[in-house]
């Protein structure tokens, strides 16, 4: 009788479900995982005309180092096609001039490398920016006022255009907390009707990082000192002798 036949059987039965099983087992892990999912709250400093704006953005990264994020920047300065002779009127809150003002909407895939300090982060990012661009326009008030008029001597309509065009940028990021992570970036900006750059500060708050070892072990140690705490009140409360610690 030939051992072949049975050689193969054994393999069937034997060998290949283990192999089957271990694939299985290896697959179900998934071999990209979400490990960052935060917003960053900030500051986005412009070259004159403008000035400080708000910053806001989502950011997902994933395991294997690639992600996205979407932000938005929003700033406004004294209007451009301002009057010399411009007179406000009678001003007691808030701006007495008219301001323009730009809004930057960024789509970015981003792509990072950890330092050897495992608390910085080094990333670029590109893509798409849309921006829109809000102008005011002047007009001299020639109607007949009364004696007691406080306001301008012109009249203002806001004119506003889209424009869209490719974005890129850096940032260095200190993930120094598990939530909490402060964050510096340059961002340019580029379309058909103006380049701007951009230095954003903010403030990076969500799932930033994993626990460090360290981190971890602290947290089971400072775990065991509460509940041996609570051990130790509920002995005293109850009268045992035989009190832990």
């Amino acid at each position: 009788m030939s051992l072949r036949p049975v050689s193969c059987l054994f393999l069937l039965l034997i060998v290949l479900p283990k192999i089957l099983f271990a694939q299985r087992k290896t697959l179900s892990k998934p071999l990209i995982q979400l490990e960052q999912l935060y917003i960053d709250p900030g500051v986005s400093l412009f070259p004159t005309p403008a000035g400080p704006g708000g910053h806001i953005g989502l950011n997902f990264m994933l395991s294997n180092h690639w992600g996205f994020n979407t932000s938005m920047d929003v700033i406004t300065f004294k209007a451009s096609d301002l009057p010399v002779d411009y007179d406000p009127g009678f001003c007691l809150f808030g701006p007495c001039y008219p301001e323009d003002e730009i809004r930057l909407y960024d789509f970015h895939l981003v792509h990072e490398w950890l330092v050897s300090n495992r608390h910085i982060r080094l990333g670029l990012e590109f893509g798409l920016s849309s921006m829109r661009f809000s102008r005011n326009s002047f007009y001299p008030d020639t109607s007949s006022k009364g004696w007691f008029y406080l306001g301008s001597n012109y009249t203002e309509s806001l004119h506003t255009r889209n424009f869209l065009g490719a974005s890129m940028g850096g940032k260095l990021q200190f993930p120094v907390k598990r939530f909490f992570a402060p964050e510096v970036s340059i961002v340019l900006d580029a379309n058909s009707q103006r380049t701007l750059v951009r230095l954003e500060l903010k403030t990076d708050l969500g799932m930033i990082r994993k626990a460090s070892l360290e981190e971890k072990a602290h947290r089971e140690h400072h775990k065991e000192r509460r509940k041996a705490r609570h051990l130790k009140r509920l002995y005293k409360r109850y009268g045992f002798t035989n009190s832990p610690g």
